[in-house]
Formats: C-alpha cells, sequence, structure tokens
C-alpha cells in the first residue's frame, strides 16, 4: 500500500537517506521534484517513477482542487517523512 502525503511548492520529504524537494506543480496534472539536487523528475499518476531500488513515487489522488498529492511505495524498512519548515513549525 502506498503512503500519500500532500504537497506544494517548496515540500520536503525524507526516504531513507535521500531528500525530495516539490520543484512545481504542473497545472495539478503533474509534479516536477528533484532528490538530493539532482535533475528533475516529472512525476505523473500515469506510472510509477523510480527513485531508487524498491522506492517509487507517483502523483496520488486528491480530493481537493487546490493540493496535489504524491504517493510513494517503498519497504517498511525505508522511513518517508515530511520535513517541516521553521514557517510551519
Amino acid at each position: 500500500m502506498a503512503l500519500a502525503i500532500g504537497v506544494t511548492k517548496g515540500t520536503k520529504i525524507r526516504i531513507g537517506n535521500m531528500m525530495l524537494k516539490v520543484i512545481d506543480i504542473v497545472a495539478g496534472k503533474c509534479v516536477r521534484v528533484a532528490v538530493d539536487n539532482g535533475a528533475p523528475i516529472l512525476v505523473t499518476d500515469s506510472e510509477r517513477t523510480p527513485l531508487a531500488p524498491n522506492v517509487f513515487v507517483s502523483m496520488g489522488k486528491s480530493s481537493s482542487t487546490s493540493g496535489s498529492r504524491l504517493a510513494f511505495e517503498a519497504p517498511r524498512a525505508i522511513p518517508i517523512e515530511r520535513i517541516r519548515s521553521a514557517a510551519t513549525v
């Protein structure tokens, strides 16, 4: 089962020892992310995008018209957590 996390531009998510950052949300249809400040990766709801061995992300279904969700699939041993910014703490 996937873990779905609501995201906006600038959201950071730690996946094991990797850091994913949401660069942009494109018209609610796809999300552009970067992992460890690497090249941008386009995430859609049409297919899973591999981030690492056994770690995948796709665009999740959102019940809100203003928000987007990323759905992560990974072994339970790999922690996945949103990094809260100082503005939200």
